[in-house]
C-alpha cells in the first residue's frame, strides 16, 4: 500500500466524505483518519442547492415543513409516516429550482419500518423516476452520497425532483421515514 494507512472510520460530514471519495488523504497524526473539525460547502468544489419545497404525495402523516431539511446538523427533520390506505404508502417529493447541473445527490435520512425506500430522481427525458439507492430499516440516520457522471436527464436545465418512495403495499402506520438534510450537487 505503498505506506499509506487504511482509514479508521469513514468521514462524518459532507466535505470529508467527497474527499474521501476522491481519494485524499485526511491526515490525523500517523492515520488517514478523521481529524475532528468543521467543514463548510465552501471547502468545496461542489455546490450544495437545497430543495425549496416539498410535495406529500401520500395521506401519510407529514410534520415538519421544507425548512426542516436545507441545513445539514441543525436538529430539525420532516417525519413522513406510511399511509395504511393503499397506494402510494409514501411517497415525497423534494423539488429544486435554479438547477442547471446535477453532479450528484446527498441525503442524510433514515427509514423505520420493515420495507424498502426508494431515492430517486426524476429523469426529464423519460417522463419517469430512476432509482439511485433504497434505505432499508434502520433506527439511525444514514448518509447517502452519490456522484452521477452524467447529470444531464434530471434536470430541465432550471428544476430537478428527488423523490423518496415505499412502492409496496399494504403500508403500516407504524413505519416512519425521517429527512434532515437533503441536497443537489452541482
Amino acid at each position: 500500500m505503498s505506506g499509506l494507512k487504511p482509514f479508521r472510520q469513514i468521514p462524518r460530514d459532507l466535505v470529508e466524505w467527497t474527499r474521501w471519495m476522491r481519494g485524499q488523504e485526511i491526515p490525523d497524526g500517523d492515520n488517514y483518519a478523521l481529524v475532528d473539525h468543521t467543514h463548510t460547502a465552501a471547502d468545496s468544489d461542489y455546490t450544495f442547492t437545497a430543495p425549496t419545497s416539498l410535495t406529500k404525495d401520500s395521506s401519510g402523516t407529514g410534520t415538519g415543513s421544507i425548512t426542516d431539511i436545507q441545513t445539514l446538523n441543525d436538529g430539525n427533520e420532516y417525519n413522513l409516516a406510511e399511509n395504511t390506505g393503499g397506494a402510494p404508502n409514501l411517497r415525497l417529493r423534494l423539488n429544486f429550482t435554479g438547477i442547471a447541473t446535477i453532479r450528484g445527490l446527498v441525503v442524510k435520512a433514515y427509514y423505520v419500518g420493515t420495507h424498502d425506500v426508494n431515492l430517486e430522481l426524476y429523469n426529464y427525458s423519460t417522463a419517469g423516476y430512476d432509482l439511485f439507492t433504497n434505505m432499508v430499516d434502520s433506527n439511525y440516520y444514514n448518509y447517502r452520497t452519490i456522484l452521477i457522471p452524467d447529470g444531464s436527464n434530471y434536470t430541465d436545465g432550471t428544476n430537478a425532483v428527488m423523490r423518496f418512495e415505499h412502492p409496496a403495499t399494504p403500508g403500516l402506520g407504524t413505519h416512519d421515514l425521517y429527512v434532515e438534510y437533503a441536497a443537489l450537487l452541482g
